[in-house]
């Protein structure tokens, strides 16, 4: 159209301009901040005029929020079906360029997150020499991040590199919003970590961390996420398994993508979920999930926290030391003890052969038995069965498996390792 009005802040929340002056007031006298995330839809080339309407968006924001507004990120939003090329980046460039210049002359304060997540930042944001080193380096403030684990693993020493914090922001609509995350973020040292909305988490992320200090990670080389916090008065453990969103994830990637599941030998063991077993003589602790709601899970003088895809918070009087000490004596039960992978092996005797890599994550040395198992037509047809020796406590175990059928590159198989008193098994895709 001939003429063209800017939108103003608050019109994709659906709020009148008096509701948004109204929210503003309260933030304000709340000490509140905001975060702005703005969605640009991207063409070919930007259209007449959008550009300039996208500086004075911004502008107008800043005023409108009045000394509220913290830091803002720009996110691309592909055309239907689009994938990226030279023109939509390009495009997105002078969107951004424009957005952090209005942002700087409204106030020098702000902090620019870049595209809103790690990799779009990497690929997308424009590079420029740091005035003092002469390095190139990202034209951001600070890394915004959507999660805990990929995200934050990518941006980790290229921020390190470059002297930027990290900021953990909410997933975008669409996305998977961990109720792991926050707890994840503060644990690493995250500059800013955002809590989830109350309609999610019913304030409990707020009330359990709002407070507390990052006291340490208990066995951070384990499979089980343990961080503990120092609050006012009291020890809070926040505990996560496989697939919850926090690093352990990108520890352990065969085991978090391959949905790993284990099983214990024993009949009646065979419906335990992954558990941390911690002694509680003294009934002195409690155990609350990600939305506040108490988990019974007490058998006699034991608690068997649930560690699965979703954070589980472990509340003790006193001292985040006592705590940490005591969970480092906790069993693990039914959580995988061995990490594989697979790759392609040479042929034996004209048979075809897998090279099958064990990494023991136990405690202690563990031998037992390994089946192979590709899946035909929706049934688990086995293509190979072997026993392996002793592999020690942190150790690797390099195995070449002869299969009954050649496998490609790609290919995905179902490991079944027995091995002390579990049964674990875990899909994997053969490597090169």
């Amino acid at each position: 159209p001939a003429k063209k009005t800017v939108p103003v802040i608050g019109a994709s929340m659906e709020a009148s301009g008096e509701e948004f002056a109204a929210m503003i007031g309260e933030l304000k006298r709340a000490e509140g901040e905001l975060v702005l995330r703005v969605v640009v839809p991207l063409r070919e080339t930007a259209e007449e005029g959008s550009v300039e309407m996208l500086g004075k968006y911004v502008a107008d924001a800043v005023k409108r929020c009045k000394g509220t507004l913290r830091a803002i990120a720009l996110v691309p939003e592909l055309p239907a079906n689009g994938r990226w090329n030279d023109n939509l980046i390009k495009t997105y460039r002078a969107y951004y360029l424009a957005a952090a210049e209005a942002m700087r002359n409204a106030d020098k304060t702000m902090v620019l997150l870049g595209a809103g997540n790690a990799l779009q930042t990497m690929n997308l944001v424009p590079q420029q020499r740091n005035g003092t080193s002469g390095e190139l380096e990202h034209g951001v403030d600070a890394f915004g991040i959507t999660d805990a684990a990929w995200e934050l693993a990518l941006v980790k020493r290229m921020a390190a590199a470059e002297k930027k914090p990290i900021w953990l922001l909410p997933a975008l609509p669409g996305e998977r919003n961990s109720s792991s995350t926050p707890a994840a973020g503060l644990a690493e040292g995250l500059r800013f970590v955002a809590l989830p909305p109350a309609n999610v988490d019913r304030g409990a992320t707020a009330h359990l961390l709002g407070g507390a200090v990052m006291f340490q990670r208990v066995k951070p080389d384990g499979v089980a996420y343990v961080a503990v916090f120092q609050g006012d008065g009291y020890a809070v453990a926040a505990l996560a398994g496989l697939g919850a969103g926090t690093p352990t994830d990108v520890a352990f990637p065969q085991l978090a993508q391959g949905r790993a599941e284990v099983e214990g030998l024993a009949r009646e063991s065979k419906a335990e979920k992954p558990t941390l077993v911690v002694a509680d003589d003294a009934t002195s602790m409690r155990v609350v999930d990600f939305a506040g709601n108490s988990v019974d899970c007490r058998l006699g003088d034991e608690l068997r926290v649930p560690v699965d895809n979703r954070v589980m918070y472990l509340l003790q009087e006193g001292n985040a030391e006592d705590l940490s000490a005591l969970l480092r004596t906790a069993e693990q039960s039914r959580i995988p003890t061995f990490e594989p992978s697979v790759t392609v092996g040479q042929e034996t005797e004209g048979k075809a052969t897998l090279q099958v890599r064990l990494r023991n994550l136990s405690p202690g040395e563990l031998e037992g038995k390994l089946v192979v198992y590709v899946m035909d037509e929706g049934k688990a047809v086995e293509i190979a069965r072997e026993s392996f020796v002793p592999v020690g406590a942190g150790k690797s175990l390099e195995m070449p498996v002869v299969i009954s059928r050649a496998l490609a590159v790609g290919a995905e198989v179902v490991l079944e390792i027995e091995a002390g008193k579990q049964r674990q098994r875990c899909a994997v895709r053969v490597a090169r």
